[in-house]
């Protein structure tokens, strides 16, 4: 099996976790980061081994290794950058939310079904067990109908 080789667009906080998941992982590899500023960009690349390092998004995107990104960035930004990415043929893992409308996240589907990569937004609290069970308790319709949900 090759390896799938992943670019990360954006290097603030949640990077390290990104960095730090991927590394565990066989078969998968962060091979290149994006960020504005030299700095971040060193430093990813120093301690996590990644050969490649880009001022932006644009180049870590036009790079024919890269199959896959994650988009780390600010909300405001998601749907530029996930619409980009699918433009340019990379399966996108998108942090939550995953744009600021619901338009923006419609052309954000359209770009991924239209280019045939895959398009996952890191909602990982689905799967936490206190999730599984508020869904059984609305599913199962004892509550009543949902009227509103604030998290």
């Amino acid at each position: 099996m090759s390896t799938l080789k992943v670019g990360l667009i954006g290097l603030g906080g949640i990077a390290r976790s990104h960095c730090d998941a991927i590394a565990s992982l066989e078969n998968v590899e962060v091979a290149a980061v994006a960020d504005l500023f030299e700095e971040p960009r060193r430093e990813y690349m120093g301690k996590y081994g990644i050969p490649k390092g880009y001022a932006s998004h644009t180049e870590l995107l036009a790079d024919d290794e890269i199959e896959a990104v994650a988009v780390i960035l600010g909300h405001q930004l998601h749907h530029r950058l996930v619409v980009d990415a699918c433009n340019a043929g990379k399966h996108v893992l998108v942090e939550k939310p995953m744009a600021l409308s619901l338009e923006q996240c419609d052309e954000m589907i359209a770009a991924a079904a239209e280019n045939n990569v895959k398009l996952m937004v890191g909602l990982s609290q689905h799967f936490y067990p206190t999730s599984i069970k508020a869904k059984e308790i609305l599913d199962s319709g004892e509550l009543g109908p949902l009227i509103t949900a604030i998290s």
